[in-house]
């Protein structure tokens, strides 16, 4: 029987994706991810009781997403929201929802209903987005609280705590509906002044980072699923400094899960995806290349457990950190394809220090691999240096010499080469976005 794992009200993850991004340059530098086009248009300049955010990762990268102060009724708020040239919020799809989770989050807005369009039509017995005086938009997508018992005609987004795995859809009757709302002000109406320089600045909610990397990537997400069961989707996209994400393709997972783990191979040019962050007994471990086709690793060394990270390193290849049952255990799950085979005797480096075993922020700059945090209250930075590490011999000798930094001296020291360190402590953080760089 498969074992899942209670992910609990402490659980560090940011909006339950999980990014895996690569250069499509040659060049080792990191891209800030908010130095992607900004949105086409600023908000209204007499925009006031109303707190504006973008959507982060260029998930939803020209539109604007407002929270309003005041309460309203619902007819209340579609008026209020098209005095901004906004519309009250219609969710077409997981991108959307994980931007509004996103503007909720940031605004710390917790144990509270924020209003969305949709209503329910008892003649036809089912739900649709009403954005404006039209309610044509069907809401194929859904997101419903398991929790909830609440009924009615009016619906919204409610947030326990600042964790995409107590974020969903709550219903109440129209007639005592008075809450705050969320607009949405999309900039493909040209309705609004350009964006400047300077207020692009003042918008900006993460810290701005200066890189002379590559101008496009590639994107390659998943969103968490409600249960373990089932067939999640890996979208992909292609970033660039001009268009912004252009959709690749979206392909369905090769395996259930409610949350695999992602790295980016780049000695073998695929998308590893692996396991369940939140199932003990899943094995799975499939390679995706870049036309979106699946194949299972056959030389595998994953070991089955929950709460694994894991993270690419150029020298070795890619190796998990910590879980469940792993503790502080580090090991190789895909070799370097120029070492002689690694068997599974083989596979286990040095351990990380301390006792921390699940929710650390993970990348790697160069030869040297950034493991943060971890549990619920961990401050420590760890770094594991593979520099020169030419052999499996080498591997687990250089691991040995982990470091431990102080938090406060690594926060200076390493945030200039890791920029999801950044973003994991800043708007977004109190969760995880897992990036993987070269």
């Amino acid at each position: 029987m498969t074992n899942t794992v209670s992910t609990g009200r402490r659980l560090i993850f940011s909006i339950s994706i999980i990014l895996s991004i690569l250069d499509l340059t040659n060049s080792s530098h990191p891209t800030n991810p908010n130095t992607l086009q900004a949105p086409s248009c600023n908000p209204p300049t007499n925009s006031t009781g109303i707190t504006w955010s973008r959507c982060p990762f260029g998930l939803d990268p020209n539109a604007w997403y407002g929270l309003t102060d005041a309460s309203f009724t619902f007819i209340q708020a579609v008026e209020q929201c098209q005095t901004y040239s906004a519309e009250l919020i219609f969710i077409e799809d997981e991108r959307i929802d994980a931007c509004a989770f996103d503007a909720i989050e940031s605004a710390e807005v917790f144990d509270e209903m924020i209003l969305f369009s949709g209503r329910y039509f008892s003649t036809f017995n089912d739900w649709a987005w009403c954005p404006d005086d039209k309610c044509d938009i069907a809401m194929d997508y859904q997101n419903w609280r398991n929790d909830s018992t609440s009924s009615g005609n009016c619906m919204g987004a409610y947030l326990n705590d600042n964790v995409f795995g107590d974020y969903g859809w709550v219903k109440r009757d129209c007639s005592e509906t008075l809450v705050r709302v969320l607009c949405r002000l999309d900039c493909a109406g040209g309705t609004d002044s350009p964006v400047t320089d300077e207020n692009t600045t003042i918008m900006t909610t993460t810290q701005e980072l200066t890189s002379s990397g590559p101008k496009t990537q590639r994107l390659m997400y998943t969103v968490m699923m409600a249960n373990s069961y089932e067939y999640g989707t890996v979208y992909d996209y292609v970033i660039d400094d001009i268009q912004g994400p252009i959709k690749i393709g979206a392909y369905q997972m090769p395996y259930t899960a409610s949350q695999p783990s992602l790295v980016y191979n780049y000695a073998l040019s695929v998308l590893e995806i692996i396991g369940d962050y939140f199932v003990t007994a899943s094995t799975e471990h499939y390679f995706m290349d870049i036309t979106g086709a699946f194949t299972r690793s056959s030389q595998t060394l994953f070991t089955a457990d929950a709460y694994s990270t894991m993270v690419y390193s150029e020298n070795v290849g890619t190796i998990c950190i910590g879980g469940l049952y792993g503790k502080q255990n580090v090991y190789i799950v895909t070799q370097n394809p120029n070492w002689p085979e690694v068997y599974y005797s083989q596979k286990y480096l040095t351990n990380i220090q301390g006792k921390e075993y699940k929710y650390f922020g993970v990348t790697s700059n160069e030869d040297t691999v950034y493991l943060i945090a971890g549990g619920s209250g961990s401050t420590q930075i760890q770094s594991i240096n593979f520099e020169g590490v030419q052999n499996l011999e080498a591997a687990f000798l250089d691991s040995s010499s982990l470091t431990l930094l102080p938090f406060a001296f690594a926060f200076s020291f390493v945030f200039p080469f890791v920029f999801s360190l950044a973003l994991s402590l800043d708007r977004i953080s109190k969760h995880v976005f897992s990036l993987q760089r070269r």
